[in-house]
């Protein structure tokens, strides 16, 4: 779903950040978004097949980060063509 209906993970990242300690505002905004969801059940992301479907991901991983914990940055885009998919 993330990767067809971009407009998910954002507010659902929001709404994350609440989830240890939720208050009424934050379950408003829990139905609201569900709401939503169940009307536009029919977005997403379509793309007709024009010659030659094409599907490249670019990573960057940093292997071995911070010495202490060994975290690091990492990231990645996914194109289908020319377009960005996510």
């Amino acid at each position: 779903v993330v990767h067809s209906r971009p407009d998910i993970p954002l507010v659902g990242g929001i709404v994350a950040r609440f989830s240890a300690n939720p208050k009424e505002n934050h379950l408003i905004a829990v139905k609201r978004i569900m709401r939503y969801l169940k009307r536009t059940d029919d977005f997403g992301l379509y793309y007709k097949k024009n010659g030659k479907f094409e599907l490249n991901a670019y990573t960057n991983a940093y292997w071995g980060g911070n010495i202490d914990d060994r975290k690091g940055p990492s990231g990645g885009a996914l194109f289908l063509g020319k377009r960005l998919v996510t």
